[in-house]
């Protein structure tokens, strides 16, 4: 029987994480080489206990890479605290079947990491399945959480799946409609007012269809250089979401929206087993993420690439190495830091962390790209002790932000620093509001915090119910 499909974060997490071996960890060095024409201009590595020759044919290294691109080979390093001022969503690792939850992981002003469940799996007490499963999530901008739930075994055809959107990142759900969907459903992205959802047509299994409906047309077009069972990829420029799908020679991007080209990916012609296309955004600038590895390559030999696409020129602006001999994996980005410094997950040598076997055994890490290195973050690494995979990171938050705490109903945010002032809106316990960079003020007896909204509207709280 087929089962309902994960958001496609999921699905490529689980296609990335196929693969293991290599040597202990090697220290935090870096090395860069510049690919010109079919040659390597420079080339270097960082020591690796196992080595073998490298093959010979040109197109299987990095010397088939387009002209002038500059490679930067990343090595793992030691584990490092989850960063501060940053609140990573994440579902559990899952082979098959619903996810068991989608929590939030940060630190408090005290360093120690909070996870919050945000939605989580509810089994029979008989043992015959999920009640409640969590089969889809979308996280968009502005604290846009979207979920799907299936009900009953959320396997075969036809599901009863309902949608839920969150519009403060994660903490209160309210219901957009519940629809019956066969064993292709999937839940896309957040647009708009709407959930991008595909498979909600019955006629139409690969159809992306809005949920519920938006102005217009409901069904997502795809132009005729698009295959209808194309993977579709969503990017967020700012509160505009960019929906995109691969064309039929898998080197094309296309915008579904407007059936424009939107880019060229420069690959070389060898590279067919590309393993993830979707969207980067950094320094608020969309670019086209592509990771794939060359053909011919086996065991501790293989290796594969991660490529950032400019928009603008088509061009890569930088590919990164990994190398399974040097103990680091496949690896993809879930959000940025800044410019160079971005969180995601990665494959590192599964007996550094007593992982078991080939599948499944990522670990959420920090990616300095300065630097070259790829750090797991040590608050997972103990959790992941005999289990077949750890979370997989689906968006970030940026902070610093204080966490609602009132008891009680919920904490007002007001447009300026009085009871009087109007409010924006009224939020419950455990929303994270981002704190701005402007002095507490008093007024009406109460210390007023300055603080932006979930949906990025700044406002004044009264510290009295915030952690901080």
């Amino acid at each position: 029987m087929r089962r309902l499909l994960l958001v496609a974060a999921v699905a490529l997490a689980v296609l990335a994480a196929a693969c293991s071996g290599g040597s202990p960890m090697s220290g935090t060095a870096s090395a860069t080489m510049t690919i010109t024409g079919d040659a390597t201009a420079s080339t270097s590595h960082p020591p690796s206990a196992t080595t073998s020759p490298t093959p010979s044919s040109d197109d299987s290294t990095t010397a088939a890479l387009v002209a002038g691109v500059r490679v930067v080979a990343l090595v793992p390093a030691d584990p490092v605290a989850l960063p501060q001022d940053v609140a990573i969503y994440a579902l559990d690792g899952t082979w098959e079947g619903p996810s068991p939850a989608l929590r939030r992981y940060y630190r408090d002003s005290t360093g120690a990491v909070r996870t919050d469940d945000l939605v989580v799996t509810e089994f029979s007490a008989a043992g015959t399945g999920p009640i409640r499963g969590l089969v889809g999530v979308a996280v968009g901008p502005a604290g846009q959480v979207g979920a799907a739930l299936c009900h009953g075994s959320c396997y075969g055809e036809p599901e009863q799946v309902t949608f839920q959107r969150s519009s403060d990142g994660g903490i209160t759900w309210r219901e957009v409609g519940t629809i019956q969907m066969g064993g292709w459903g999937s839940l896309v992205a957040i647009s708009g007012g709407s959930l991008l959802v595909r498979g909600a047509d019955p006629s139409d299994p690969w159809a992306v269809s809005a949920f519920p409906p938006a102005s217009g047309s409901n069904v997502v077009g795809f132009p005729p250089q698009v295959p209808a069972s194309s993977e579709i990829l969503v990017g967020y420029a700012g509160t505009t979401t960019v929906i995109a799908a691969k064309g039929e020679d898998g080197r094309t991007l296309w915008n579904l929206e407007s059936g424009q080209l939107i880019a060229t990916v420069p690959l070389p012609a060898s590279a067919d087993q590309v393993v993830r296309w979707g969207f980067a955004s950094r320094a608020g600038k969309l670019e086209i993420e592509v990771a794939w590895s060359m053909p011919g390559l086996s065991g501790d030999q293989r290796e594969g690439y991660l490529g950032f696409l400019d928009l603008s020129s088509s061009k890569f602006r930088a590919v990164y190495e990994w190398r399974l001999r040097d103990g680091l994996g496949a690896f993809w980005i879930a959000g940025w830091l800044s410019d160079t410094v971005a969180i995601g997950r990665a494959e590192f040598d599964p007996t550094r962390y007593q992982q078991p076997g080939p599948i499944s055994n990522g670990v959420p890490a920090v990616f300095d790209f300065s630097r070259g290195t790829v750090a797991p973050i040590a608050s997972f690494v103990p959790t992941l002790a005999g289990k077949a995979g750890g979370p997989v990171p689906v968006g970030i938050l940026l902070g610093p932000f204080t966490r609602v705490k009132t008891g009680a109903d919920c904490l007002n945010v007001r447009e300026k620093p009085a009871k009087a002032s109007l409010s924006l809106g009224c939020y419950k316990d455990g929303v994270l509001l981002r704190v701005r960079p402007q002095p507490e003020q008093t007024a009406d007896g109460v210390t007023w915090v300055a603080v932006e909204t979930p949906d990025g509207r700044a406002g004044w709280a009264s510290g009295e119910f915030l952690e901080r």
